[in-house]
């Protein structure tokens, strides 16, 4: 399919993106398919990401910079939203970027197969180390609402906002946009919402578009704040979603999450007293106390056994020896 009839916006929140927005903004400029328009939310840098903005905004007018203060990346993207002129839009992030046919390929299946949203596959990059990340055996699959649930539950490739085609009529039509109350797992609620308002949706395996691996992203760096509250927001996102169920695969993904942010706590620079703080206020949230009760007893996982158990007796002193032992072992 060579038609190219419809407008695709292409949203991109940046915030001092100095380093790597060059390479991301000639990725997108390139694409073999031309009728675009490329909306950069400058989200209150501090470094030089505007003016090497206006300098491609002067040699490409299908660039659009906008600024707002730092006030987050949902606002960012809502902001590209609101701004956009597209009969579908997608996102990258500032420091990912794609292959030159990574908008007509989603493009082409969501006309082909009228789809109102695409799913790809995607690559993770470190190094110019690559790993692909495909879901299915076939080239492109039509999703059913079952599949749609296993893979939100299963898997981690539907949890960011990236790699997909939307059609905006669909997000406009259902008041669709990030919830600016969480700074964690935001994508994650945003693409389920969007999802459960679609009438088709489609898979396809092309892996067009490649994510850095951020070591300083907001979920990993190890500071025990940020850690705490991305544990409070995820609570938070899947407690709404999932309506309480008490649902092994869902509180194995919870589980996952809360582990994971536990882990990645820098404990170097972490006092007892402080651990046990923190852990003892997020006890103090409803909600956290309702999904700690639901965590699945039959994970495969050994290690996730122990750290389920101790999460549901409380067992701060034991959690937080493990913890240490963890980071010091991975080091």
């Amino acid at each position: 399919m060579k038609s190219q009839d419809d407008l695709i916006s292409i949203i991109v929140p940046t915030y001092n993106g100095e380093k790597y927005i060059k390479k991301c903004l000639e990725s997108i400029l390139n694409q073999t398919y031309k009728k675009i328009e490329i909306i950069v939310v400058v989200d209150g840098s501090t470094d030089d990401t505007e003016s090497i903005l206006k300098m491609y905004s002067a040699l490409d007018n299908r660039l659009k910079v906008f600024v707002q203060k730092n006030r987050g990346v949902s606002i960012a993207r809502n902001n590209g939203i609101k701004n956009s002129a597209g009969v579908y839009l997608t996102f990258v992030d500032d420091d990912d970027y794609i292959e030159e046919d990574y908008i007509s390929n989603m493009y082409n299946a969501c006309k082909k197969n009228n789809w109102d949203i695409v799913k790809t596959g995607f690559s993770k990059f470190s190094n110019d180390k690559f790993s692909y990340y495909s879901l299915f055996e076939e080239a492109e699959k039509e999703l059913d609402s079952m599949d749609i649930k296993n893979i939100f539950e299963n898997s981690y490739a539907f949890n960011s906002s990236c790699m997909m085609l939307i059609n905006k009529s669909i997000l406009e039509k259902n008041n669709i946009l990030f919830n600016t109350k969480v700074g964690y797992a935001e994508d994650f609620l945003f693409t389920y919402t969007l999802f459960s308002k679609s009438r088709k949706y489609g898979w396809i395996n092309n892996c067009g578009y490649n994510c850095r691996i951020n070591m300083t992203s907001n979920s990993r760096t190890g500071n025990i704040e940020k850690q705490f509250k991305n544990i409070k927001d995820a609570i938070f996102v899947y407690q709404n979603l999932f309506d309480n169920k008490n649902d092994n695969n869902v509180s194995n993904k919870i589980l996952f999450i809360i582990s994971s942010q536990l882990k990645a706590v820098s404990f170097k620079h972490i006092k007892y007293r402080k651990f046990i703080s923190k852990i003892k206020e997020i006890y103090t949230n409803d909600n956290f106390e309702n999904v700690v009760s639901k965590l699945s007893k039959n994970t495969s996982s050994g290690n996730m056994k122990i750290f389920s158990e101790l999460l549901r007796r409380k067992s701060y002193v034991r959690l937080y020896l493990i913890l240490k032992i963890y980071d010091l072992l991975k080091k």
